[in-house]
């Protein structure tokens, strides 16, 4: 009896140090999931009724903003730093020379 007393004093340490080892080994190396953290790389973050047919999505795809607009008919697929600098002007369109010049008006 004295035996297996003494094989059980050396050996559930030993099981008890490798798997604090193995615990501690695994928890530098795994990523935990987070439940409330999107996983994928597309992420929808505003969405708009336009009308009955047509839908307007602000997507996040690779930490770039797409904007996606979806109708019945079509869908469009625009970047949405190159939809709002679409529209601007840039420097002024009338004037004298020396304030158009420096913005490349008239050359």
């Amino acid at each position: 009896m004295s035996d297996a007393l003494w094989r059980l004093a050396w050996a559930l340490p030993m099981v008890l140090a490798i798997g604090v080892a193995s615990v501690l080994v695994l928890r530098r190396w795994v990523v935990p999931h987070r439940q409330g953290e999107a996983t994928g790389r597309l992420r929808v973050l505003e969405s708009l009724p336009l009308s009955d047919d047509t839908r307007l999505y602000v997507i996040d795809v690779d930490r770039r903003p797409l904007l996606l607009v979806e109708s019945s008919r079509e869908i469009t697929l625009q970047d949405v730093a190159a939809a709002a600098g679409a529209g601007m002007r840039h420097g002024p369109a009338t004037g004298r020379a020396w304030i158009q010049r420096p913005w490349g008006v008239g050359r």
